[in-house]
Formats: structure tokens, sequence, C-alpha cells
């Protein structure tokens, strides 16, 4: 039978060597661990600010097409008294809809990156003031720019650009080309 005090000295356990080895072996596999982690992380923030970018940009287009398409009029915002001073980051035209007896007239501006929608109510033959628009309607965040706007009375189209993104060098444009079939007051 085995001697219980040779059984304990061979059963030492860990000396100091053996168990700095191991606490700096740990410490590398959890660094690495850890800096994956930290790694897949930020990949995933940054795919899902580009899925929101993109989100955001083609919602702002559709949403302005469709209501160039319900237009019935549109007309460049120098026409309109003041717009251009009141918001010098407007997207470059107005959008005159008549429903029933009622004329809405309906712009859109940068703030704060963010493209608002503006509108207000009016008559027919007469142009409201930029003072008269109200309202405060977020379309869509990570508006970086609204690019030069082109309205082609004698085409008959509308040229729209957003630069959409966070920072300068992850932008992405949005271009749409939008055939008009209402008056233009240019």
């Amino acid at each position: 039978m085995l001697n219980l005090r040779e059984a304990s000295r061979s059963n030492r356990g860990f000396i100091l060597i053996e168990f700095i080895l191991s606490l700096c072996f740990i410490s590398i596999l959890l660094y690495s661990i850890f800096t994956i982690l930290n790694y897949s992380m930020d990949y995933i923030e940054k795919n899902n600010e580009i899925d929101d970018i993109l989100l955001n940009g083609r919602y702002a287009i559709d949403y302005i097409r469709g209501e160039i398409l319900s237009a019935d009029k549109i007309i460049d915002s120098s026409k309109i008294k003041n717009l251009d001073f009141e918001y010098p980051d407007n997207i470059g035209f107005v959008i005159m809809i008549k429903i029933n007896d009622n004329v809405r007239y309906i712009t859109y501006y940068k703030k704060n990156n963010e493209l608002i929608r503006l509108s207000c109510k009016g008559v027919e033959n007469r142009y409201p003031e930029s003072n008269s628009f109200s309202g405060y309607n977020q379309i869509c965040e990570y508006l970086f720019d609204i690019g030069k706007i082109i309205l082609d009375e004698d085409n008959e189209l509308i040229e729209l650009f957003l630069k959409m993104g966070s920072k300068p060098e992850n932008c992405t444009e949005f271009r749409s080309t939008i055939f008009i079939r209402c008056p233009m007051d240019c």
C-alpha cells in the first residue's frame, strides 16, 4: 500500500513559474477573444448605420417623388418671397397641390442633418410668403447635403440629388430623375 506521505509529496500542485505561465496564457486568450468581440461589434454597428443611411435615402427620394407626381404645379423657390433667405438649405422648389378648393404648398429643407418638410395653405393665384410655411415633419436623418436640384422646364423633368451619410468619407449619393405632368414656374 502507498504511504500517505509519499503520495502527498508527489502531488504538491503548481509551482510559481507554472502559475505565472498559465496566467499569461489565459490573459492572451481573453485579450484575443475580447478583441475579436470588439471588432465584431464595431463591424455590426457600422453595417447598421449603412443600412439606416440606405433606408433613409430611398425613403426620402420616394417620398419627394410621390409628392412631385401628385403636384398640380412646381414653383421655383425664388418665386416665393424670402424662402431662400429664411431657409437657405431648401430643396429649390415648392410643390403646389390642389385638393378640392384647398391649395397646399410644400417644400423641404435641411436642418441638423435631417430633411424637414414644410407646408402651408394658400390660394392658387397668389404664392405664399416664407413665414406662412409651418409644420415640422422630419422625413429622414443622415442628410449630409442637398445637391444641385435641376428643374428642367423644357424637358419637363426634375433631377433630385441627396447626399446621405454621417461623415464626408462615408456618404452615399441618391439621384432620381422625375418626369412631371404639371406646369412649372421657373
